[in-house]
């Protein structure tokens, strides 16, 4: 099963990307212990598609139950109530641009990709 293109999950990304910044987590430090690439956490944290299983691993890594994450994206009210499970607040309307860390990676990645072209 795939998570994509459900209304919400770029605000559920976020959601999980305050959450990992609030625990003073590192992109790197979550995707160890949820035992995930990096390039997945981003994936999450930008509400991209990913493999239900990773949305589940990274629920458990932050505390949650590994059902919680599918739960909020299932439901009505989701965001807040995943951004009152996790102790952040939810975003209002727009979602905020991809912290520092998170926008170096996607450029790295993006170097990397073209080098790899050539």
């Amino acid at each position: 099963m795939t998570v994509c293109g459900v209304d919400g999950a770029q605000r559920l990304g976020w959601v999980v990307s305050s959450a990992r910044r609030q625990r003073g987590w590192t992109l790197d430090h979550a995707a160890q212990l949820a035992g995930l690439d990096k390039k997945t956490v981003l994936r999450i944290e930008a509400g991209n598609a990913v493999q239900a299983r990773s949305w589940r691993q990274l629920a458990v890594a932050l505390g949650l139950g590994d059902g919680d994450l599918l739960t909020a994206l299932h439901r009505a009210d989701g965001v807040e109530w995943l951004a009152e499970r996790l102790g952040v607040r939810a975003p209002v309307e727009s979602v905020p641009p991809p912290d520092a860390e998170a926008l170096a990676d996607l450029l790295v990645a993006a170097a990397e990709r073209l080098r790899g072209r050539h």
